[in-house]
């Protein structure tokens, strides 16, 4: 809506209201503050949806629904009830047919309908005093951050890309390594580097570089990705190669690192992250401080980040459609 240049009252207003109901759907503690700031919010877009559609004029009342004014509520619900999200039409709907699918009696199926609800009751109690047999969705999801990430893909480095008059991306991206080192690249020779051209992160996600588009650049790209730099400022770049060193001593291990562009630029309007344009230098970062994929929508004045909503998380592996059986392709 930014580049299409809707009118930004409309779209900042717009903005408020997606803000508001993404936090009142996450499930997550809230505070008295919290809560507090939740309910500025929607005052002010009520305040700025009046005054766009209504105005000054009484007969323009109409737009002014009772749903929409019902948003002040929502504050209120969550400190009584916790998130929205438990109790909205589309989780009980879900649940309805869940349970409508389990009735296998056409004899009794209100009686079949009854040892359902037990079955979940008693599940539910077991859960609350034995949480470990019961482990959630998402702190399974979490469990995969401690797993190791992994190289494959192996670019190996022609003796041609050694030869500063050959000008070649390897040559450029093994000189910013070199200087990203320092010191602890003087007793290395090229034995001691390998190129890799793809990583599979903690999540499973695999992200690509420019190297592994051997045969040609995809339909679908995956090589965008945010990180946290050596100063924890939250940044994103486009992965050119990754590159595995080992220093060959006692005191330092191998170390993998990737070779990026960076987003520069880059700055927040409304819930929208973009930045300006991506840097002619090549970066180098350890490959630790990736935190996932995201993607880029190249538009005529910016470019835009675009990520997953963190409601996802709250998926099952089920709900999600992610399929376990593909964990050593690219299926992002």
């Amino acid at each position: 809506m930014l580049e299409l240049q809707v009118d930004f009252r409309v779209v900042e207003n717009l903005s408020l209201f997606a803000s508001a109901v993404d936090y009142a759907m996450a499930v997550e503690g809230r505070s008295e503050l919290d809560l507090w700031n939740l309910r500025e919010e929607i005052v002010r877009f009520l305040v700025g949806f009046e005054r766009l559609y209504i105005g000054t004029k009484p007969e323009l009342n109409s737009r002014a629904r009772l749903c929409i004014f019902q948003l002040i509520h929502i504050p209120m619900h969550i400190k009584w009830h916790g998130s929205i999200r438990g109790g909205s039409q589309a989780t009980v709907e879900r649940s309805i047919g869940e349970m409508g699918r389990k009735i296998k009696s056409k004899k009794s199926p209100f009686a079949n309908l009854t040892n359902i609800i037990i079955r979940r009751e008693r599940t539910k109690i077991l859960s609350l005093y034995y949480p470990n047999l019961f482990p959630s969705p998402r702190s399974a999801r979490s469990d995969h951050s401690s797993a190791n990430t992994k190289l494959f893909h192996q670019a190996n480095i022609r003796k041609h890309d050694l030869l500063a008059e050959s000008g070649s991306a390897a040559f450029q991206e093994l000189v910013a390594l070199v200087s990203f080192l320092g010191d602890c690249a003087q007793d290395l020779s090229d034995e001691h580097i390998q190129r890799w051209g793809k990583l599979r992160l903690h999540n499973k996600r695999v992200l690509q570089t420019q190297v592994s588009y051997t045969k040609g650049e995809p339909a679908r790209k995956s090589c965008w990705f945010s990180a946290v730099d050596v100063h924890n400022d939250l940044i994103f770049g486009e992965a050119l190669a990754f590159y595995e060193v080992d220093f060959q001593s006692a005191h330092s291990a191998s170390s993998s690192y990737v070779a990026f562009k960076m987003l520069k630029g880059v700055h927040r309007i409304l819930s929208c992250i973009r930045g300006r344009s991506w840097s002619s230098d090549i970066c180098i970062l350890p490959v630790d401080r990736i935190q996932d994929i995201i993607g880029i929508w190249d538009a005529q004045s910016y470019i835009y980040v675009l990520q997953k909503h963190p409601g996802l998380e709250l998926l099952t592996v089920v709900e999600s459609g992610v399929n376990e059986g593909l964990g050593g392709q690219d299926n992002n």
